[in-house]
């Protein structure tokens, strides 16, 4: 909810909404993929990984957005929890790439249905064609070809 102490300025504003928004589902995900052992980062790199198939590191950071140095810890992290491999590139013996283990597929099964509960508790205040339309709207919003 937002503080009535704020003024109507920023309570309204688009920035302010987008802020509480993510804050409010990201704040649900995090509680739902707690059973996994799961931050929201570490499970878009696994969803990516498991979704678009193995790639480099680099490439995985380059995709989430997500800077060199903090993508080793968000590998390290999911190596150790066996989800992921390190593994040579059949293409470039030189170069490694990250591939999902079964056990990470599982995982990733399981991550998706929670991230999609919680993001269902998170707008439970929506209709579902209002759910719908926010979706296709903030698609709209970030898609720069649009």
């Amino acid at each position: 909810m937002s503080d009535p102490h704020l003024p109507d300025v920023l309570r309204h504003s688009l920035v302010h909404l987008f802020a509480a928004a993510a804050l409010k589902i990201e704040a649900q995900t995090r509680r739902e993929l707690e059973l996994l052992e799961l931050s929201p980062r570490l499970m878009w790199a696994l969803l990516t990984l498991s979704e678009s198939g193995p790639r480099s590191q680099r490439q995985l950071g380059d995709v989430l957005g997500i800077d060199r140095t903090t993508m080793v810890g968000v590998i390290d992290a999911l190596e150790e929890l066996g989800l992921i491999a390190r593994e040579r590139d059949p293409r470039d013996r030189r170069a490694w790439r990250v591939v999902v283990t079964e056990r990470g597929e599982a995982k990733s099964a399981w991550a998706k249905k929670m991230m999609a509960s919680a993001e269902a508790l998170a707008i439970k205040n929506l209709t579902p064609a209002q759910g719908e339309t926010l979706r296709k709207l903030l698609l709209k919003l970030v898609d720069e070809d649009a």
